[in-house]
């Protein structure tokens, strides 16, 4: 009976300490932080990623708004028509700013595009990991 004691004492107490993964966590269910700080989140990679408040003021420092948004992911791939020619093209998805979803055209010509954005007042805010790009421009 004592040592059962014992035992249970221990599981307690290693639960109700620090718990520490090193490599990927996959939660399948919701997390509760039960009003604790999340602390040490790193730059967004991904459109569903979560952000720091040092990013989320980097991105919104300049001007005091109303913006309207763009998000971009951008890719270079290599077209090859036939097998003694390869192009290397850089495209892009538009996605949607609700979803994140994009539809399912990957554009060519990223340079034209991205040349024609600026010429229409769009602003490059910051380019992620993964290559998603945030463009703003002002309202009205």
């Amino acid at each position: 009976m004592k040592n059962i004691l014992i035992f249970y004492t221990i599981i307690g107490f290693a639960f109700s300490q620090e718990f520490e993964v090193n490599g990927n966590l996959r939660v399948t269910g919701n997390i509760d932080a039960n009003d604790q700080r999340v602390m040490n989140i790193g730059s967004p990679e991904d459109i569903r990623d979560a952000v720091n408040t040092e990013f989320l003021q980097e991105s919104l420092r300049e001007d005091p708004g109303p913006f309207e948004f763009k998000l971009i992911y951008f890719s270079t791939f290599t077209q090859s028509p036939n097998t003694n020619s390869q192009t290397t093209v850089a495209g892009y998805f538009v996605l949607d700013e609700m979803s994140g979803l994009t539809n399912s055209n990957l554009y060519g010509d990223a340079t034209s595009y991205f040349n024609q954005l600026s010429s229409e007042g769009w602003m490059l805010v910051t380019v992620t990991g993964n290559l998603i790009m945030i463009w703003k421009r002002p309202i009205g």
